[in-house]
């Protein structure tokens, strides 16, 4: 029995330390095959960890950054705040960046600089703390974005990029110049104020404007809604 009960542990063991070398293989393979940049950084804000994405978007290689601190990836005014940030969380607890998601500018290692999405995770590694940053490079989406609008500004009519925030306020973040060419309301001055496009449109038709972006919102369909707009000019046309 005492023999028995030797061998049956003595392969509990074995099993465990199988399992627990698979999840760690599985945890390298996950990391080294995202497209994302993860980094980890130890409480002093020193890199331990620095993924082949992290690698590719930055152009450093793993060992010239793991023990570095992680600011050495950032232009300032965040290269200065960083460790500010940082020490300001451990000791109150204030998340300025922790648990947060961002768009903030990095630096490679030819010093140019770009824009990236950051978020920001705290582990627990026994008794110490670690940070987990996930990166994603911004450069090809903004390209996108600039062609986009770029396209849209030679059309004759206006184009128009549309937030609904959660309170159901509106927020423009791109119209096109057709706004001023064909209706003759100021662009730029949607964007930053949106109840100057709202002011010009007709009262009668404003129930039937929101309910139809209510609608498309809603359905994820075009729908269409005819409405008088007043130019700058005095003139009102149909939109």
């Amino acid at each position: 029995m005492t023999t028995d009960n030797s061998l049956s542990d003595g392969g509990g063991e074995k099993t465990h330390r199988e399992e627990t070398t698979a999840l760690r293989e599985e945890l390298r393979a996950l990391r080294d095959t995202i497209v994302d940049g993860l980094i980890i950084i130890d409480e002093d804000k020193k890199v331990s960890s620095f993924n082949p994405g992290a690698e590719r978007i930055f152009g450093y290689s793993a060992a010239e950054v793991i023990g570095e601190n992680v600011k050495m990836l950032m232009p300032d005014p965040y290269h200065s705040e960083h460790d500010a940030y940082v020490d300001n969380y451990r000791h109150s607890g204030e998340a300025k960046i922790i648990g947060l998601g961002r768009e903030v500018t990095g630096r490679r290692k030819d010093g140019s600089t770009f824009p990236m999405y950051l978020s920001v995770g705290e582990m627990k590694a026994g008794d110490s703390r670690m940070f987990v940053g996930i990166v994603r490079d911004l450069t090809d989406m903004n390209a996108q974005k600039y062609l986009i609008e770029g396209i849209a500004s030679n059309l004759p009519g206006p184009v128009f990029r549309r937030i609904q925030r959660p309170d159901g306020t509106l927020l423009f973040t791109y119209v096109s110049d057709g706004l001023r060419r064909v209706f003759d309301l100021n662009p730029d001055a949607v964007v930053s104020d949106p109840q100057y496009l709202i002011n010009a449109i007709h009262q009668d038709d404003l129930p039937g404007w929101r309910a139809a972006l209510q609608a498309a919102q809603d359905d994820l369909v075009p729908h269409d809604y005819q409405m008088r707009v007043t130019g700058d000019g005095g003139r009102t046309r149909w939109m």
